[in-house]
């Protein structure tokens, strides 16, 4: 059950050039392990912390390059004698256009006043209290004007204005109802978990 709700991953074995995000340079190499959707997994010496953002240079097949802005969401460490069957290394979640755009242009990314998929939050202590009782466990649940059918996926963004940021995460739709008052009430789960538990952790100071 919990393996569909992840993106299908694949194997593919692609060369790696990153560095963090602000430096003009990539001075650690690596090599993909499998890829999805949302994220790769990066073979590497070079263990990058979760939450580190990172910039991406993968070398496609036929020498093309692909740059890639992302962040950490996991890390794993292997002792030196394991690592003949163990492969140490970081996983990483693509950043959407959401949060980009959040960055370069912050006054085009007001939300739409009726969009029940961006969750506002404009108080650090609140939004503090809901990621460790809700968005933490892997989704979200929303109350919206319209029935959204089961599988359905959806981006939800979160705007944190106590942050000057926005954080957005793809999101399957699992179940629907209806509310007394003509509202549906849809449950989310994120598409990526573990890339969406990084970046939220990661606001939490």
């Amino acid at each position: 059950m919990a393996e569909k709700r992840r993106s299908k991953r694949h194997a593919r074995r692609l060369r790696v050039r990153f560095g963090e995000k602000g430096t003009a340079v990539f001075p650690y190499t690596g090599l993909t392990n499998d890829v999805s959707a949302t994220g790769l997994f990066v073979v590497s010496g070079h263990n990058a912390k979760p939450g580190t953002r990172l910039h991406l240079d993968v070398t496609l097949p036929g020498e093309l390059p692909l740059f890639v802005e992302c962040v950490v969401a996991r890390q794993v460490l292997v002792p030196p004698e394991l690592r003949q069957v163990v492969k140490s290394g970081f996983g990483v979640r693509f950043l959407m256009g959401a949060e980009l755009m959040a960055e370069l242009v912050p006054a085009m990314t007001t939300p739409l006043k009726d969009d029940p998929f961006t969750l506002t939050f404009t108080d650090e202590a609140a939004w503090h209290a809901a990621v460790e009782k809700e968005f933490k466990r892997g989704g979200a649940f929303v109350w919206t004007p319209k029935a959204v059918a089961q599988n359905t996926i959806i981006t939800v963004t979160f705007d944190l204005r106590f942050l000057g940021r926005q954080l957005a995460f793809e999101a399957r739709v699992v179940h629907a109802m209806p509310g007394p008052d003509g509202r549906f009430g849809v449950a989310l789960m994120f598409v990526d978990p573990g890339g969406a538990a990084a970046a939220l952790t990661s606001t939490l100071g």
